[in-house]
């Protein structure tokens, strides 16, 4: 069928349409938020906190991956057939933000092994909750222009965690990694609350 370009860049309009969409794109912008927003300032924190050298930073930077590989290779699958998404979206948002507060407590660099992997653990399951929340509440006609919504909700988090996390560090090193974390608490006991 023909493609309708103009009716592709305007269908983003409906991410602020009164719709039931509208309240659920927000809640994904401010998890989103918080989780690319984890990404950009935890190597802020530990270059700024613990002075640490390029190679020192990227012993830290791969570490945080590996729980995004072990998540994808069989955890959240296993916990997709236990839980629905909504519940795995809550939870987790929960369990990050707490990681992210809990990163800047420990005073010492060695703490980080633990403290960014468990915020890099949470993180995991939480970005495919939310594509796999969003999905289900969409109707079989509505999948790709609600996914593709969606992912433009992440596109404009994304952009919107870099400028919000480097000004916060530029306040107070810790204060992204707080107020980050403080946003996904709130978020996942909202979705905790209304169902």
């Amino acid at each position: 069928s023909k493609i309708n370009y103009f009716a592709a860049l305007t269908n983003v309009l409906n991410i602020i349409k009164p719709t039931k969409f509208r309240r659920l794109f927000a809640v994904n912008f401010l998890l989103y938020t918080a989780l690319f927003g984890f990404f950009r300032s935890y190597p802020m924190y530990v270059v700024n906190e613990f002075h640490l050298n390029i190679l020192q930073e990227s012993y830290f930077i791969a570490w945080v991956s590996v729980p995004l590989i072990l998540a994808n290779m069989g955890v959240i699958s296993w916990l997709s057939k236990k839980s629905t998404p909504r519940v795995l979206m809550s939870w987790s948002a929960i369990f990050l933000g707490l990681f992210l507060i809990l990163i800047t407590i420990p005073g010492s660099k060695h703490a980080l092994w633990v403290t960014l992997f468990l915020a890099g653990s949470a993180g995991a399951i939480c970005l495919p909750a939310i594509s796999a929340f969003i999905s289900f509440k969409a109707s079989d006609a509505m999948q790709g222009a609600t996914l593709g919504n969606n992912n433009a909700v992440a596109v404009g988090a994304e952009a919107f965690s870099g400028v919000l996390a480097g000004l916060l560090a530029a306040v107070f090193i810790k204060l992204s990694l707080i107020a980050l974390g403080v946003i996904a608490i709130a978020t996942g006991v909202y979705l905790t609350l209304n169902k």
